[in-house]
């Protein structure tokens, strides 16, 4: 898979499209990887080792939804494991309306309480950045 978010463009998307208020000097540091949760493909994204963003494709098969959910568990997991402010979990592109209910159903229950965890669900367009 490629990176669905070049390294070059992590802070703007981050500040931009899911309005994170980190500090500047926290995006001096980024990393990013790609990995599975099992047949799910996702970048993960570490930024300042202080948030976690887990970016994938939203999904298109009810088949994928036991996925999702353990992907935020691994988000939370990770982000509790390695003293990390936030996680974010981002969905790209559209799904069929049952499908995403499932999914913001799914996540509000795991994530019960846990204000450290977020739920974000961008169009592709939000991904198209201008040339600076």
């Amino acid at each position: 898979m490629a990176a669905m978010i070049s390294i070059e463009h992590i802070e703007e998307f981050t500040r931009q499209t899911l309005g994170c208020n980190c500090p500047t000097d926290a995006f001096d540091e980024i990393t990013t990887t790609d990995f599975m949760i099992g047949l799910l493909s996702c970048q993960r994204i570490l930024i300042s080792d202080r948030l976690l963003l887990l970016v994938l494709k939203a999904p298109g098969d009810f088949a994928l939804l036991p996925d999702y959910a353990r992907l935020v568990r691994y988000g939370m997991e990770e982000r509790d494991c390695n003293n990390l402010n936030r996680c974010r979990i981002v969905l790209i592109g559209d799904s069929d309306t049952r499908i995403a209910e499932e999914i913001k159903s799914s996540f509000a229950l795991i994530a019960s309480g846990d204000s450290n965890l977020h739920l974000h669900w961008v169009s592709e367009f939000q991904l198209s950045f201008e040339s600076a």
